[in-house]
């Protein structure tokens, strides 16, 4: 990751289906002594939350930066794709950087499956089109899952415990007021 880059953890509800939490990269936009304000540079593979997406972080009782807001997100759709264990982890990059070269686009792997943010402004039209050009008809890959902008905000985010950790939050010194400094 890049130099100014730092991870956000964002906390899941408790549920059978979900991690506890997960770590996420992001680029500081205006920072605070115990938090601030964040633009993803990392997709989440848990909930639809990634790449361009603002979201306020605060230290959390472990001394973390926990996501505790979605401020802004960015004009971008996101998609998952997937495919089985015939396809080799080379086409899947060639496939996959196809679908973003020369933008501002980027895509990670997890696990066999590929979380892409589309370049700005990307009508789900053209989405939909360069998908089934490179994967439609292909029963080796799918196409699971598509979150646009409206799909991100922090009111369609269910399964996101935005409630900072601070079970001995003293250890770590987080006051009140600090927190109510993190609004934007």
């Amino acid at each position: 990751m890049g130099q100014n880059q730092v991870q956000l953890w964002l906390r899941f509800r408790e549920s059978g289906d979900l991690p506890a939490d997960e770590g996420l990269w992001a680029e500081p936009v205006n920072t605070y002594e115990m938090g601030g304000v964040y633009q993803l540079v990392s997709t989440s593979s848990v909930v639809p939350l990634g790449f361009g997406d603002v979201v306020c972080a605060a230290v959390d009782a472990r001394g973390r930066l926990q996501v505790v807001d979605v401020v802004e997100t960015s004009d971008r759709v996101l998609t998952v794709t997937g495919h089985d264990g015939s396809v080799g982890a080379e086409e899947a990059r060639q496939v996959a950087d196809s679908w973003t070269a020369g933008t501002d686009g980027s895509t990670q792997e997890i696990d066999g499956q590929l979380y892409t943010a589309w370049p700005e402004g990307r009508s789900i039209d053209k989405i939909a089109g360069a998908l089934q050009g490179t994967i439609g008809g292909r029963p080796e890959w799918q196409w699971y899952a598509t979150a646009l902008p409206s799909d991100r905000v922090r009111e369609l985010q269910h399964d996101v415990d935005f409630d900072l950790d601070s079970d001995g939050a003293e250890a770590v010194g987080i006051q009140d007021w600090e927190l109510s400094q993190l609004a934007v």
